[in-house]
């Protein structure tokens, strides 16, 4: 097979296409300055150099473009999730003045966040509804998922869980939960 020059014809110089990309992570040199072919090549390779140096990244520094990039999506979710639900409310109480409702969106919040202070536990689904006590008041019910390391005893987590969102939901919203409901879906295989 017989290989034609292309539009611009044979190089002016004696530079190959390796020879630049050999030198492509340089400042250009005074050949490669006035020279049209070498200009032209380093202009088309620069979009390749920058593809392949992520390759040739160090290991932790992709770890901590990943982490950042991870933290980006998690606060996107967060935000999606939370024009979804902001409109779902439950009856916590009813004063003389009238019924205090607050949006599911919160009482997740507030549970994910007592969830993910507890050692030993990744937290799943989780969510609170609306249920009435047995004096017939307005109550809340926590219903907490959760996947629980090895070694980790289901009953000292699930009491280290209830006491955290417990008090999480009475210190921040002031609401007492009726119950805080905790299913053990799996064990985190490490």
């Amino acid at each position: 097979m017989e290989m034609t020059p292309g539009p611009g014809g044979p190089p002016s110089c004696d530079r190959s296409e390796d020879d630049i990309w050999d030198r492509l992570d340089l400042p250009p040199d005074a050949h490669e300055r006035a020279c049209p072919h070498c200009t032209q090549q380093r202009e088309r390779l620069q979009p390749l150099l920058e593809a392949t140096r992520r390759w040739r990244t160090d290991p932790e520094e992709t770890a901590e473009e990943d982490a950042a990039l991870e933290r980006i999506r998690r606060s996107a979710m967060e935000g999606i999730r939370a024009e979804i639900r902001r409109g779902r409310r439950v009856r916590v109480k009813v004063s003389q003045r009238g019924p205090i409702d607050i949006s599911v969106f919160v009482l997740n919040e507030v549970i994910r966040r007592a969830a993910d202070s507890v050692e030993g536990i990744e937290l799943g689904r989780h969510g609170a509804s609306s249920a009435t006590d047995a004096s017939g008041h307005p109550a809340v019910v926590c219903q907490v998922n959760v996947q629980m390391r090895p070694g980790e005893r289901a009953v000292d987590l699930s009491n280290r869980l209830r006491a955290a969102v417990t008090d999480a939901l009475a210190a921040e919203l002031g609401v007492t939960p009726a119950s805080v409901d905790i299913t053990v879906e799996d064990i985190i295989d490490e």
